[in-house]
C-alpha cells in the first residue's frame, strides 16, 4: 500500500495527508470537516433514485418497527447523542412549533410510550390534545380518527 499523497480538504482548504486506510478521503479530520463529510455523504445516498423515500410511507413505519423489535432498548442507548432523531418523519409533528416545551413533551411521550416512532408519538399527542380540549371545554370529548 502507497501512502496517499497530501491534498486539500474540500471544507477547509488546508493541506492534509489522508490515512492510508482512506487513500481517497477529501476531508481532513477536523471535527468541522468531518461534519462536512457527513453531510456530503448523506447527500450524495439520498440523491440516488433508490434512497430517496426510504424514509417514508407505510412499509417503511413496519419495516422500522422490525428491526426496532429485533434490537429492544437500541435508542435509550447511552452512547447515542441527545436530542437524536427518529427514523420515520411524521408531517404532524413537522408541523408543530419547532420549542423546547414542545421538544421536552415529544422526549416525554416516547419515554411513555416506549416508542421513538415519530408515527407513535404524533398519534400520542394529538389523542391527548382533543382530550386536553375536551376536558377544557374546546372541542369534541372523542378524537376524529384518521
Amino acid at each position: 500500500m502507497s501512502d496517499p499523497s497530501p491534498r486539500m480538504c474540500l471544507c477547509c482548504k488546508e493541506m492534509f495527508t489522508p490515512n492510508p486506510h482512506a487513500p481517497h478521503a477529501q476531508y481532513c479530520a477536523q471535527g468541522v470537516c468531518r461534519k462536512a463529510s457527513k453531510r456530503a455523504s448523506q447527500a450524495r445516498w439520498l440523491n440516488q433514485p433508490e434512497n430517496r423515500d426510504y424514509f417514508c410511507g407505510c412499509h417503511h413505519v413496519e419495516r422500522v418497527r422490525k428491526w426496532r423489535k429485533a434490537h429492544p432498548g437500541y435508542w435509550r442507548c447511552s452512547r447515542r447523542r441527545p436530542g437524536g432523531r427518529a427514523l420515520q418523519d411524521s408531517v404532524a409533528l413537522q408541523d408543530l412549533v419547532h420549542s423546547p416545551a414542545v421538544a421536552a413533551l415529544v422526549g416525554f411521550l416516547a419515554s411513555q410510550t416506549g416508542d421513538a416512532l415519530q408515527e407513535t408519538v404524533s398519534k400520542t399527542f394529538w389523542n391527548m390534545h382533543f382530550r386536553g380540549q375536551a376536558i377544557m371545554g374546546m372541542g369534541p370529548a372523542i378524537a376524529p380518527r384518521g
